[in-house]
């Protein structure tokens, strides 16, 4: 049986750049395209810091909603003595504050973090009791949220592209419940951002079953998938369960399945055995499934950005960036740039 979308009218955004032996302008053209697919997926700036440790707009406090965009240029995703950070707001109302942090560089970019509001929103000035307007140095904070990576201004390891070619890869359902993006380094994907509205969610799981993961990876891991069987160990997607922030496993036909990806093999009639991925919660008094990721399924091991047709043959509709195989486009099909 042939694999077809669930979900109508999937459309696709992409910001590709190739190597050209500038360290620094790579790096702020991978903060300058990341902001740039996810406002073309229908995400809204919300204000931040720009490259020179101002708010853009310098009548508004630090994280104020100005909705100015901090990043109007590649030019001002540089820095010189300050953080510099991005809020910006999904379709459905979950935020983002991501950027780069200080450390000891004044210039490289590479320390990363990226903070989630579930429905909140960041900052005090112009959105009401929301938590803290941020600094030069210190990002805003909202009510409800989670750090998935750390703002720390002298230990944060995590990392962004350096030294290659990469390609920034976006998609979204047409009813904006469903995005998706993935940068593309080397051989595998090393940023997936998956913010999900879930088939059959869990009553008590909030904002209508809206969730996400973000997974990036730190240091010598760039070389490697983050879309990959990591997602059966550990609890990589954030939800909100009756007020209050959880992280939830993701899984197929049972909690932590690590078997289903790990025995299949590509067929020799060149056919692959997928599954549904479903997310469990594994906190004491909640365990259970809370629902299932519309057109995301569990493919093979080690099988890194590989484009798939929905049938032998097909045009490309489906690619895997690991493990997890999601939609693609096949109206205008690329392949993925080769290794420099």
């Amino acid at each position: 049986m042939a694999l077809a979308y669930t979900k109508a009218g999937w459309s696709f955004e992409k910001y590709l750049y190739a190597y050209e032996q500038d360290l620094q302008l790579m790096q702020q053209h991978w903060w300058f395209g990341l902001k740039s697919v996810l406002v073309a997926l229908g995400w809204e700036v919300r204000g931040g810091l720009s490259s020179v440790g101002l708010f853009h707009n310098t009548n508004e406090a630090y994280g104020a909603y100005s909705g100015s965009d901090p990043w109007p240029t590649v030019a001002d995703t540089n820095k010189t003595g300050s953080d510099m950070y991005i809020i910006m707001r999904s379709p459905t109302g979950l935020e983002i504050c991501m950027g780069a942090n200080y450390a000891t560089q004044t210039t490289y970019l590479y320390f990363g973090f990226m903070i989630i509001s579930h429905a909140a929103g960041f900052g005090s000035a112009n959105g009401g009791a929301n938590g803290t307007s941020g600094t030069a140095a210190v990002p805003p904070t909202a009510t409800d949220q989670q750090v998935i990576y750390n703002h720390n201004t002298n230990s944060n390891t995590t990392g962004i592209d350096n030294g290659s070619t990469f390609s920034i890869y976006g998609m979204k359902s047409s009813d904006d419940l469903n995005c998706r993006l993935v940068i593309k380094r080397l051989r595998g994907v090393n940023l997936w951002l998956s913010l999900e509205h879930l088939t059959n969610p869990h009553a008590n799981l909030d904002n209508s079953g809206r969730v996400i993961s973000v997974r990036w990876a730190t240091g010598d891991e760039q070389i490697n998938s983050v879309m990959d069987n990591g997602y059966y160990t550990s609890a990589l997607y954030y939800g909100r369960v009756s007020g209050v922030n959880r992280a939830l496993y993701a899984g197929t036909n049972g909690y932590a399945n690590l078997g289903h990806q790990s025995l299949n093999i590509v067929q020799a009639d060149n056919k692959m055995v997928v599954a549904p991925v479903d997310l469990y919660n594994n906190t004491l008094g909640e365990k259970g499934y809370y629902g299932t990721v519309p057109d995301l399924y569990w493919g093979n091991n080690n099988q890194f950005f590989q484009l798939l047709g929905d049938s032998i043959g097909g045009a490309p509709k489906w690619f895997s960036g690991g493990s997890l195989v999601s939609p693609w486009d096949s109206v205008t099909p690329e392949p993925p740039p080769r290794v420099y």
